[in-house]
């Protein structure tokens, strides 16, 4: 009968810590890599990939450290996110550092649900905006959000929040609208994703096997 009631206590214990989770932090930083370093699969729990919607041959799908060609471009440390697109835009900036609709697009898959994501956007050009959507497993967009008009060197971090751990997918962009590109900057992810059941598992049954070693 004890012991029945050990377990019960065990499962209640699992159940609360289950409901209550607040999740653990992931980080995905291109500084974390030298520039030029393919960064697609290296974050745990992260896939990153460089999508298109308009044909671009030299895009290979995968995403690189770039060091930024201003500094100022970069929210954290010189590195961002790139790609592996070829030449330069209009004002002699690389474009495998720049991300913009519909010719490459940042997106990151999440193994494990978040209830939250954020990412920096940094402006390239005296007028800039940019777009950033959230995705369910089901592939349903949840949120999505455009930023006001930002300049060059200019840092946005956009963020979603959410009652439940929902956010799978995210695609971050630049802008296109009316014949007009703006392509922008992305550094610094980060995302709040549910705990693994196995470790909420384990602290449970540890518990289990403190109890039973009681007198």
């Amino acid at each position: 009968m004890r012991a029945k009631l050990q377990i019960r206590a065990v499962a209640l214990i699992l159940l609360i810590m289950l409901s209550t989770a607040s999740g653990k932090l992931v980080f995905v930083d291109a500084d974390s890599h030298t520039p030029g370093a393919d960064i697609s699969n290296v974050f745990p729990g992260v896939r990153l990939a460089a999508l298109y919607e308009a044909g671009v041959p030299e895009l290979d799908g995968k995403v690189y450290s770039r060091q930024a060609y201003d500094p100022a471009f970069a929210s954290t440390g010189t590195n961002v996110f790139g790609s592996s697109a070829a030449g330069a835009d209009a004002y002699g900036k690389p474009r495998n550092e720049t991300w913009v609709y519909p010719f490459a697009m940042l997106g990151v898959q999440l193994y494990d649900p978040a209830d939250s994501v954020a990412i920096d956007v940094i402006g390239d050009g005296v007028s800039d905006f940019a777009a950033v959507e959230v995705y369910n497993a089901g592939g349903a967009m949840l949120e999505w959000a455009v930023t006001p008009e930002f300049s060059a060197g200019d840092v946005l971090r956009i963020q979603f929040t959410r009652d439940s751990f929902d956010i799978t997918f995210v695609i971050a962009y630049g802008v296109s609208s009316g014949g007009s590109y703006y392509a922008v900057y992305f550094d610094n992810f980060e995302a709040n994703v549910i705990p693994e059941p196995t470790t909420l598992l384990l602290l449970g049954l540890g518990g289990l096997v403190l109890r039973k070693r009681r007198p």
